[in-house]
């Protein structure tokens, strides 16, 4: 059974049940979350002066929209009340207005001296960096680099291209750039890459970079790179002796490496992929969708990855850059999750 204590006003706090009223006023505290903000400000101690330095009319801005957009998309109209919901264990004041929210957006994205700041500090203890280039819809007249262009969808509309970097070292996204739709090749990678201060970084792409006029730009630049082959390349009909072996997420991986040409060829063979691909393939067979040469064919390579690398390095390291693309496809995933245009 409940029981009747009173009643709750604003003004005099809880009248008790059979009084009239009250003179004094009952203080009462607001109950916001704590964890939430404490782990956001423990997270963001040392970016906290680099933000203060690169956008010191903003920063304060920028951190409340940081904390509460972090766990999920929040509208600017709804940015106060997400955060009144926090604990203010940094003690600011910022400007939480939807129209001043929104005018601090357009004035950071177009403060790009600002923004490599910040970038040279996320990317000053990367080794190595995962490169992606994903893209978002927009129809909007205001952004100007949308452009029709390539995407894997064969979509054809206004497209913005958004290069993302992302370090392996420290699993956080180190620079994020937008591209006119229209644009997609390796030079991109090279300007991006001057803006950041990762000089002995190792790029680590996928196979949309694979051509030769790519791969020599790499080499002309002189950066590291570990760029994954795709499976009719002429080159895994080079000879490599899988004479190495580990095991990754308990599968087991045979290995080897050849040098050919100033890089590196590397053969991995995933042995529970082999099986995979060989039932898959001899049911294509059944059903009539590839013939027997074709399937003989693609046997030879069922289960087989050909990575081609600058670096000279033990093929359990190689491989482990490879599989580390995950990380810049999460957070690209998230850049497409927030898409403005729509």
């Amino acid at each position: 059974m409940s029981t009747y204590l009173g009643r709750l006003t604003k003004e005099a706090g809880l009248i008790p049940k059979g009084s009239r009223g009250s003179r004094h006023l009952h203080s009462f505290r607001t109950v916001r979350e704590y964890g939430n903000a404490a782990l956001m400000t423990e997270e963001f101690t040392d970016l906290l002066p680099v933000l203060q330095d690169a956008f010191p009319d903003y920063w304060q801005e920028l951190v409340v929209l940081t904390f509460t957009r972090v766990t999920g998309y929040t509208p600017l109209s709804r940015v106060a009340d997400a955060w009144e919901k926090l604990d203010n264990i940094l003690d600011i004041k910022p400007d939480c207005d939807p129209r001043t929210l929104s005018r601090v957006l357009t004035a950071v994205g177009g403060d790009r001296t600002a923004q490599q700041m910040v970038f040279q500090h996320l990317s000053s203890r990367a080794q190595h960096l995962v490169y992606d280039l994903s893209f978002v819809f927009s129809c909007s007249d205001t952004v100007n680099l949308a452009e029709f262009g390539y995407n894997a969808d064969d979509i054809w509309l206004p497209q913005v291209n958004i290069a993302l970097f992302s370090a392996t070292d420290t699993g956080l996204p180190v620079m994020i750039r937008g591209l006119p739709g229209s644009v997609l090749d390796v030079a991109t990678l090279v300007r991006s890459l001057a803006e950041i201060d990762a000089p002995d970084a190792t790029l680590v792409l996928d196979r949309g970079f694979v051509s030769e006029a790519n791969e020599n730009l790499l080499r002309e630049s002189g950066l590291q790179f570990v760029l994954p082959q795709r499976r009719n390349s002429t080159r895994y009909e080079t000879r490599i002796h899988l004479t190495d072996h580990f095991f990754y997420h308990k599968r087991l991986i045979h290995a080897g490496k050849r040098e050919v040409d100033g890089v590196t060829l590397y053969l991995y063979e995933d042995v529970d992929l082999v099986a995979e691909e060989e039932k898959t393939l001899y049911r294509l067979l059944e059903e009539g969708v590839i013939d027997r040469e074709t399937l003989n064919k693609r046997l030879k390579r069922a289960g087989r990855i050909l990575i081609v690398s600058s670096l000279a390095a033990e093929p359990r390291e190689v491989y482990d850059l490879y599989k580390s693309r995950s990380l810049v496809e999460e957070h690209n995933a998230c850049v497409q999750e927030f898409n403005p245009g729509g």
